[in-house]
């Protein structure tokens, strides 16, 4: 087709550069630099990419979910008519910005610097969401185990990390009932 080799004569510098750069490869680069479908949301995805580093910058875990929730919630925030911020949406958003499902290489044990006040806001509003229901329809459920800490086994991370920290309180194997 003369269009392509119109557009390869223009691109020579570029792809004689790819060729010739030895980190990458050739065999794995289906698209080049710059090409295929752009955001439709740009402002959205730049903050949700600062999202994504922040939080494993603290090494907490991240979902799809969390990404569609976030998404939703900038989308409501910037005013976005009409945006669904899908599955479809997430899975296309990694693509588009190398983000991956790693699992997860090491537990980063540490206890949270505010847990004495998460316990107890904790206990509040579970006395104010238990403070309308007469008594006789709480039901206690003895003797389920229940662990204080389930870490997840996966997060969405950059392509090409290696280490995999995510934060635990350290009691991954500790339960209660």
């Amino acid at each position: 087709d003369q269009k392509r080799v119109q557009e390869w004569r223009k691109q020579k510098k570029e792809l004689e550069a790819i060729k010739n750069d030895h980190n990458s490869s050739v065999d794995k680069m289906r698209v080049l630099p710059g090409r295929g479908r752009k955001a439709i949301y740009p402002t959205v995805e730049k903050e949700l990419l600062e999202y994504i580093k922040k939080k494993r910058e603290e090494r907490m875990a991240v979902t799809t979910s969390m990404i569609g929730r976030k998404a939703k919630e900038l989308g409501q925030a910037l005013n976005i008519q009409g945006a669904k911020f899908s599955s479809g949406w997430v899975e296309c958003f990694m693509r588009r910005n190398k983000l991956v499902e790693h699992v997860r290489t090491q537990y980063a044990q540490k206890l949270p610097e505010d847990m004495p006040s998460v316990i107890k806001e904790f206990l509040q509003t579970s006395r104010e969401k238990t403070k309308n229901i007469e008594k006789k329809f709480i039901i206690s459920f003895d003797e389920t185990p229940m662990w204080f800490d389930m870490p997840r086994n996966t997060t969405i991370d950059f392509e090409g990390v290696h280490k995999v920290p995510i934060k635990t309180i350290g009691n991954k194997k500790l339960r209660f009932t």
